[in-house]
């Protein structure tokens, strides 16, 4: 089904469409994530006109549900491209091969999480927060198109993550950036931009008592790690 998304897709705040726990599409010219239950994946700007209401503050997404079970990612990732390249022919308002997925990333399994060197960056560094035992599932690559990170208490699996990491290249999802305050830099010649969000999962009070940093210190040893990994200038 072709939908409208906000200009901000994925990455609306407190509600991101992709995380660590989805096989990210970021290998080809089209960008999305599968898992299981589903997926979606960016249609060309210039098919907007083929999405009922779609404007231009809103982005043009083709999403597949499983309805029944559980689906193959690979085969979704694949269900998604024909039916990406059917639309932009029926329409003619894209080359087809302008709709390329590519393989699907895995999403490792959930794994304790070193505080020492949270979500296997080094020198991220960050207070053990109370609560529970913490988990992280990680997603993509940091030399590819994009990468993800998801930490969360995992007695609390329907919660979901407490904060979400990403380091993000793809052009196409850089683009939900435009007009954003994300920190970004060029590392190894490709924009680059290092976003996280707490994805509405903590109140400022209840971040203080479970004792996790500030918002600003998160942010900035996030972006610190993340631009060391990378070895951007």
């Amino acid at each position: 089904m072709p939908v409208d998304e906000s200009s901000r897709f994925p990455f609306d705040r407190g509600l991101w469409r992709v995380s660590g726990s989805e096989a990210l599409l970021t290998g080809s010219r089209t960008a999305g994530a599968v898992d299981a239950y589903g997926g979606w994946g960016l249609l060309p700007d210039s098919c907007r006109e083929a999405v009922p209401r779609t404007g231009e503050d809103e982005r043009p997404v083709l999403r597949a549900t499983v309805l029944d079970g559980d689906g193959d990612p690979a085969g979704i990732a694949r269900v998604l491209e024909s039916a990406a390249r059917g639309l932009v022919e029926r329409h003619g308002c894209a080359e087809p091969d302008t709709v390329a997925v590519g393989e699907p990333s895995s999403a490792s399994p959930a794994a304790a999480t070193d505080f020492g060197t949270v979500c296997g960056l080094d020198g991220f560094v960050l207070p053990r927060p109370r609560g529970g035992t913490v988990v992280e599932r990680v997603s993509g690559s940091r030399d590819g198109g994009g990468w993800f990170c998801d930490p969360a208490f995992s007695e609390k699996p329907r919660e979901g993550p407490f904060a979400r990491f990403a380091i993000v290249r793809h052009p196409a999802l850089t683009a939900a950036f435009k007009d954003t305050d994300y920190t970004r830099a060029r590392c190894g010649g490709r924009q680059t931009y290092f976003v996280w969000d707490e994805n509405d999962y903590w109140t400022p009070e209840k971040r203080a008592d479970a004792g996790f940093p500030a918002r600003k210190d998160l942010s900035a040893a996030f972006d610190t790690a993340a631009r060391k990994a990378l070895g951007c200038g």
